[in-house]
């Protein structure tokens, strides 16, 4: 089967906890009387949204349709996603697909089709193997109709008629792209109702938009990466300008299950422990640092040296139990001069 591609456009993450609900409160800091912050949860992840030199009420309201919005897109597509049991050679359509859903699922081919099939939409079944095996300290090898039923071709999107159609076997998993294409409709909407200075945060991803909190100097936002293992404190400060960054870390995954593989082999990432990418979009960022991981660093800088603008990556290698190796591309860019 063929997909329709999408052109590449200009390409984060933090772990909080989930709260039960969400909530509005006035900001606290430098500038809390200008500040409104929502929390809530969406995709298993505290959600974020800090709002800057807005009307206090108008920016509750729009902070709260932001958080709105990521949750029914969560719901929109967990509904979207569950195909009925089908007989080997049939094809499955989706049942009328929203402009959202079609937006998403090319994007995913296309990071499917740019990763040469190492990270694509259709994990699902690689994604349950790992589930039942997690903790088996001898796993039983990847069964092979999990790698096949992975590849790209088996997918097909075809974005005016808003059609998907999806071959028998395979199983549509969007986990490593749903957050980050929340986070960016997020975005969207705030700026629909005129908000231009904002930080948009869901679990390891985040997007920022206008000049951060001080708005005199347009610094941009500060956002802290982790206090990775062999560390006594957080290993950078990135301040983003108009920018996404997303970090997955191999620390946060239950034990012995990956949430993420390569979908080429059913393997597990074998050299990343953790990557960061900054990118303009936060599905890129996401998509960019889950590819990143499970390519590792040397296959990894190769295919992103092909990006068009160029994203920054982080690696940082090793197994967890000492100070990483870090290896990066076009991380210095970050760097103020």
């Amino acid at each position: 089967m063929t997909t329709r591609r999408s052109t590449w456009t200009a390409l984060g993450i933090w772990l909080l906890l989930a709260l039960p609900a969400a909530s509005v409160t006035a900001g606290e800091g430098p500038a809390a009387a200008d500040v409104v912050r929502a929390e809530g949860e969406a995709f298993g992840e505290r959600a974020v949204i800090e709002i800057l030199g807005e009307d206090p009420p108008q920016a509750a309201a729009s902070a709260r349709a932001a958080l709105d919005r990521m949750t029914g897109l969560e719901r929109e597509i967990e509904t979207a996603i569950k195909e009925p049991e089908l007989e080997p050679g049939d094809i499955w359509k989706m049942p009328s697909p929203s402009a959202d859903l079609i937006d998403l699922l090319e994007r995913a081919l296309h990071f499917c089709a740019w990763s040469g099939g190492a990270n694509g939409p259709l994990g699902g079944n690689l994604a349950a193997h790992w589930r039942a095996v997690g903790g088996n300290p001898s796993p039983p090898p990847v069964p092979v109709y999990a790698v096949e039923t992975a590849t790209c071709d088996r997918i097909e999107v075809e974005h005016d008629a808003r059609t998907v159609r999806l071959a028998a076997g395979s199983r549509i998993d969007l986990s490593g792209f749903a957050p980050g294409f929340a986070v960016d409709r997020a975005v969207d909407l705030l700026r629909e109702r005129g908000v231009s200075n904002a930080l948009v945060r869901l679990g390891r991803i985040c997007r920022a938009i206008g000049p951060g909190p001080d708005s005199e100097k347009e610094r941009g936002w500060p956002v802290l990466l982790p206090t990775f293992e062999g560390y006594q404190r957080p290993l950078e400060e990135i301040t983003l300008h108009d920018q996404s960054l997303a970090v997955v870390w191999r620390a946060d995954w239950p034990a012995g299950t990956p949430l993420f593989v390569d979908q080429r082999t059913g393997a597990q990432p074998k050299t990343a422990w953790a990557t960061v990418a900054v990118t303009e979009i936060a599905i890129d960022a996401q998509a960019v640092a889950t590819s990143a991981l499970v390519l590792g660093s040397r296959e990894g800088r190769f295919r992103i040296a092909g990006l068009k603008p160029k994203p920054s990556v982080l690696w940082l290698l090793g197994r967890g139990t000492a100070r990483p190796l870090l290896m990066d591309f076009n991380w210095s860019t970050l760097r103020s001069p």
